[in-house]
């Protein structure tokens, strides 16, 4: 588990630690319910805080990587490269015709 953390996007890691610091939240909230209302209404909309930021990072990271892509059209075929494959393809390119 923690290689697969070790190897993510910086904002996906930061959604993994903001969904366990919302699980810790839930505990502080039943807790604070035996306590005072107020103070679990405080803890409650910190943990719908945390664990709504530990949704949105992931899309952020998913969209922002999707712009990345480009599309090109060979013989008829549509196709969708990231930028690192149109450069491997442009070096390839290059290679074979010298252009």
């Amino acid at each position: 588990m923690l290689e697969i953390l070790k190897n993510s996007h910086p904002l996906t890691r930061m959604a993994a630690v903001c969904f366990v610091l919302g699980k810790i939240m839930f505990l502080f909230t039943l807790s604070a319910l035996a306590i005072d209302y107020t103070l679990a209404a405080i803890f409650l909309a910190i943990q719908s805080a945390l664990i709504l930021t530990a949704i949105v990072l992931p899309l952020i990271v998913h969209f922002s990587e999707k712009k990345k892509e480009t599309k090109i059209q060979i013989e008829g075929h549509s196709f969708s490269l990231s930028e690192e494959e149109l450069d491997k393809l442009k070096n390839y390119m290059y290679n074979i015709h010298g252009t």
